[in-house]
Order: structure tokens, then sequence, then C-alpha cells
């Protein structure tokens, strides 16, 4: 995947567009990691079948902080994505974690969250706590305004007095 297809924030003009971020997530796990290892966005189970696998599960949009910019009004979200790994070896899992942490400082389209995983409930995703990323994947959707008149004449005010009964 080129560098370029992850060098800006997604843009949504329909609710399928989310899950585009997702798929090209999937794609950069994939070409970080190599086509022999699965990919799913299920949450982490407690002993996934007995292959590779990456979990990209979706776990909250968060606020981000938007461009006061009243020309091209945006609002921006971030999808927290949470990133476990789990091979036959946990070697492997390790290692494949460690080479999505740097082949994610290295796509600008996300932000490495390390130290939101300790707030993270494992519990109520039903497993202990393990080993995990977690991306910011900022996205925004952008309204665009109807340009407003010019004003071509003066403005005429007109008063009017009131007089107290």
């Amino acid at each position: 995947m080129s560098r370029t297809a992850l060098s800006a924030p997604v843009s949504l003009r329909r609710p399928s567009e989310a899950i585009d971020a997702l798929d090209r997530l999937a794609e950069w796990a994939g070409a970080a990691l190599g086509p022999d290892v699965g990919i799913s966005f299920q949450p982490p189970a407690a002993v996934p079948a007995g292959q590779r696998l990456v979990d990209l599960h979706a776990l909250a949009l968060t606020s981000h902080p938007t461009s006061r910019d009243l020309r091209a009004p945006q609002v921006r979200f971030d999808l927290r994505v949470l990133v476990t790994a789990w091979a036959p070896d946990p070697m492997v899992a390790h290692q494949d974690l460690c080479d999505l942490a740097f082949a994610a400082t290295d796509a600008p389209l996300f932000q490495l969250d390390l130290d939101a995983l300790a707030d993270l409930p494992w519990a109520a995703l039903g497993i202990g706590p393990r080993p995990a990323l977690l991306l910011r994947v900022p996205l925004q959707r952008q309204w665009m305004l109807a340009p407003v008149p010019r004003v071509r004449e003066p403005l005429v005010i007109s008063t009017t007095s009131v007089m107290p009964r």
C-alpha cells in the first residue's frame, strides 16, 4: 500500500466510509505482516483458532479537536481501534504486534495511543489483559455551505419611537 493512501483523514460522505477506514486498516495490517495472517474485526477471543490472527476491533468514537474555519466547517472524530495479535507460538504473536507498532509509526493516518490501554476494560471483552495496541484513526465530515451573497447596498436602519403610557 502506498504511503499517500494513508496520509489524510478519511472524509465521511456516507456511513459506509467508516467501514472503508477499517478496510484500509486491514490492508495496512496485511501489508505489514504478510498474506499468511488472518484479519478479524471481531472482539479478541480468549483462544482464537489455530492460525496467526490480528484483531482490529473498533472500540469507540472519541472527540477530536476541530478547526474553527468557518469557510469549511467540519466535524472530526477519532475511531479508537484495539489491535491484538494471536499465534500458536506466543513469540510470533509478540513479534507481529511489535511489527504493527513500528508500521503504525510510519503511517501518518494512524496515531498510536499506548497510554489509553491502561484504562481498557478487558473484562468487558470477556478476556484477560494481553499485549495490544490502540490506534486512533481520524474521521471527518465536511459541510459545504452555500455561498453568502455580497452586500451591494448600504444598510438602512429605520427607527420608531415608542412613547411610554
